[in-house]
């Protein structure tokens, strides 16, 4: 669902993320989480603006397909 992220998300700095399907279903539940925006809690870079949501992606299995699947955010 969305987009992907782009080379010129990379040449432009963008502050834009694909989340996995985990990630979208525990923090949005049913609801469309494009355009949502996110923070991202990290003591060593506090103040860091949002992430704009552009993009759903497949759930995986990481490491183990006995695993649950982890929640994940992807960034330029």
């Amino acid at each position: 669902m969305g987009r992907e992220i782009t080379q010129q998300d990379f040449l432009t700095a963008a502050r834009v993320a694909v989340v996995n399907e985990t990630f979208a279903k525990f923090y949005f539940e049913e609801r469309n989480p494009i355009g949502h925006k996110i923070s991202i809690a990290d003591s060593d870079h506090p103040g860091q603006p949002p992430y704009e949501i552009v993009g759903v992606a497949r759930d995986i299995h990481d490491h183990s397909v006995r695993d649950a699947v982890r929640r994940r955010m992807y960034a330029p």
